[in-house]
Parts: structure tokens; C-alpha cells; sequence
């Protein structure tokens, strides 16, 4: 028994196309969902670094802290804050306090009584 001759699947012209289309269609979905995840992948990276940075701001404020604990842990620790906080002195030391140009102290202004009072005083 002869059977007739058959092409091969995909040799047949018409099926050639549509394997190609598919593959195309295929190839543009997957190409599409790349582009798309690229932005996501980038804020994705940033993030991560902006963590990391702030991670690594956290401990070192974490040592500085520990630093500070250590410091009042210590008698001389306690007493640098409690001068530095509070301007206390020792016995038979005393406290100088600064003040900026701006904080300085304003003499009151008087008012029209007060100088009709003093103008007065000093004419008598």
C-alpha cells in the first residue's frame, strides 16, 4: 500500500506563517513586559540604596549614642552635662553666661507718665 506523499508540518507555507506569527506575537509580549519592568527594576535599586544610606546613618547615630551613654555613665560624664545643661558651678567657682548681640538685655522704654515723673524730679 502506497500512501500519497505528505509535506512535513511545518514545511507547508501556510503554517510556516502562522508558527512566525506566533513566535512574533511572543516575542513582543515578552519585549513589552521588559520595558515595563526596567522603571520598576530602577526605583526598585534606588530604594534599596536610599535604605542602605539611611541604615548606615542609624548605626553611626546608634555608636554616638552608645558614645554619650558611656560618657554619663562616669562621674565626670555626668558632671560635663549637668554644667553644659544647667550652667551649675562648684564651690567657689562661678558662672559667666555670654549673651549674643542680639540677646542682649533691652532697657525698657518709658512711657509718657514715667518721663513726665522724671522730668519733673529734676527740675524740683
Amino acid at each position: 500500500m502506497n500512501y500519497p506523499s505528505k509535506q512535513p508540518f511545518l514545511k507547508s507555507p501556510s503554517m510556516m506563517r502562522v508558527v512566525f506569527f506566533v513566535v512574533f506575537i511572543f516575542s513582543v509580549i515578552l519585549l513589552i513586559s521588559i520595558i515595563s519592568l526596567y522603571p520598576k527594576s530602577r526605583d526598585a535599586v534606588r530604594a534599596r540604596n536610599q535604605a542602605r544610606e539611611e541604615l548606615q546613618a542609624l548605626k553611626e547615630k546608634e555608636e554616638e549614642l552608645k558614645m554619650k551613654i558611656d560618657s554619663l555613665n562616669t562621674k565626670e560624664g555626668q558632671e560635663e552635662a549637668l554644667r553644659s545643661k544647667y550652667y551649675v558651678a562648684d564651690e567657689g567657682e562661678g558662672v559667666v553666661v555670654i549673651l549674643d548681640k542680639e540677646e542682649e538685655a533691652k532697657i525698657p522704654e518709658k512711657n509718657f507718665f514715667e518721663n513726665l515723673k522724671s522730668s519733673l524730679n529734676r527740675n524740683q
